[in-house]
């Protein structure tokens, strides 16, 4: 009578598949039954988790190119310093998979997961991990769930896909633990499912990409992304962004990219809860909405941290609905947004170099704006008491005056100012005023209420004045 699946599995013994003198790397046999291959993987793992690894004596279980069907159960990295290692590498070009590991491992049959991390300390490299169409709608195809956030484990070239939903999540942290630590390199998802989403990601990632709810978002509760993330890209609603709750970046980015509503998001639509950037950003970019923001009234917008060469939309950079909504009170060099960003009515940070579409931002005690550029704005750009603009270029397109001076001890130094069509002036005020204005070049002049602090202060007023 023929050997059955079971009896191979039961009759083969791994420790005669070991590499090496010390017999710690286990290659794991591979044919062309993926159900078999699935057994005999289940079977060495168990194997390499009763050697009793340690931190200076690892278990290496290796898995050769090959399909493995894991059948009925998921496979469990429940033990530390037990690692497994497929073969090929993981790349994307524009968030877009387009070289996927030859080591595949999958699992269907109403499964929750196809892979699950416990364990505080593994390694995880090379795979292709997949959840089946008849796995569970609720189930995804890597699943983090370890009391320490899996912090000490490294994950590299992995793909996650899950086949129950084209629109599901990738990576994600199960009910018990709500955080995912780690370093991962090279880990991708489609763009259309999600991929480390959890309430707190306070790992490492780099060049590692996800759709929509990717690095440390979309959790009811509130969700922070702590860690560090290089060169890596997340559709709308990543990098820090909530679906209630506080949606907090208090990381580091770099060159990363996500859509709307990243880096410090809430889209809670009531009173008391923040979208908060007090992290550092360096070259990246995000749309509407980012970059420590908010989608209403109700909610509060702030920018405490620091960003460098970064781009975002509208409402952005502590910045929520309207003008009113936010407050920037950190530093921004050569970063560019649109309309109503950069704190709206509460400006008391440092900006240097940065382009903006539209005004409407008010300049307060301790505000710096150095050297900006706004040149299609409909507001004017108001200056409170110890604000200061230090030279730039601005310019409106309609008739208010490029700056209005809200209180006494206002500061304008160096600016060129040009002023819309039917426009009175470039500086106005409401009410009378002392401001300190000098060294502009402007296509107008200074309204009456508005009294120089210096008596020569050499600015030129040229109708003929074009920026």
């Amino acid at each position: 009578m023929a050997a059955t699946i079971l009896d191979v599995k039961f009759t083969l013994n791994p420790g005669d598949y070991g590499v090496g003198a010390d017999q710690r790397v286990f290659r794991v046999p591979v044919g062309s039954n993926p159900i078999l291959n699935g057994l005999y993987l289940h079977e060495f793992l168990g194997y390499a988790k009763n050697l009793s690894p340690t931190a200076d004596n690892r278990v290496l279980v290796l898995l050769p190119p090959g399909d493995y069907d894991i059948g009925n159960s998921g496979l469990q990295l429940d033990t530390d310093y037990v690692d497994v290692k497929g073969f090929g590498s993981c790349r994307s070009i524009d968030g877009v998979v387009v070289q996927k590991p030859e080591t595949y491992v999958h699992h269907g049959n109403g499964a929750s997961y196809t892979v699950e991390v416990t364990a505080q300390d593994v390694r995880l490299e090379g795979l292709r991990i997949e959840l089946d169409a008849d796995g569970s709608a609720g189930g995804y195809p890597l699943r983090i769930d370890s009391a320490t956030s899996a912090s000490d484990s490294q994950f590299r070239d992995l793909y996650v896909e899950n086949l129950v939903d084209s629109n599901a999540v990738g990576c994600w942290l199960s009910g018990t633990y709500l955080g995912i630590g780690g370093y991962w390199e090279h880990c991708h998802a489609e763009p259309t499912q999600s991929f480390l989403r959890c309430q707190e990601f306070s790992g490492i990632a780099r060049h590692c990409s996800g759709g929509q709810y990717s690095f440390g978002s979309n959790v009811a509760s509130g969700v922070t992304l702590s860690g560090e993330v290089y060169d890596c890209k997340g559709g709308n609603d990543s990098f820090g962004s909530a679906a209630a709750g506080d949606g907090i970046f208090s990381g580091y980015a770099e060159r990363c990219e996500g859509g709307n509503n990243c880096f410090g998001y809430s889209a809670q639509d009531s009173g008391g809860v923040e979208g908060r950037f007090e992290g550092v950003a360096r070259f990246c970019t995000a749309g509407n909405y980012s970059f420590g923001s908010g989608p209403t009234s109700k909610s509060i917008s702030a920018f405490t941290g620091e960003a460098y060469d970064c781009e975002g939309g509208d409402n952005s950079f502590g910045a929520g609905s309207t003008p009113s909504d936010g407050s920037f009170s950190g530093r921004a060099e050569r970063c560019v947004a649109g309309t109503d960003s950069f704190g709206g009515q509460s400006m008391s940070g440092i900006m240097l170099g940065c382009r903006f579409d539209e005004g409407g931002i008010r300049v307060s005690s301790g505000g710096r704006m150095i050297d900006c550029e706004c040149l299609a704005a409909t507001l004017a750009i108001e200056i409170g008491a110890n604000g200061i603009v230090s030279g730039g270029r601005f310019r409106t397109t309609n008739t208010l005056a490029p700056f209005e001076v809200v209180a006494t001890g206002a500061e304008i130094f160096g600016a060129a100012i040009e002023a819309g069509s039917g426009a009175g002036f470039c500086v106005y005020a409401a009410a009378a005023y002392s401001a300190l204005i000098t060294h502009c070049r402007m296509n107008l002049g200074i309204h009456a209420n508005v009294t120089n602090y210096e008596a020569s202060p050499y600015n030129v007023a040229n109708a003929n004045l074009y920026l």
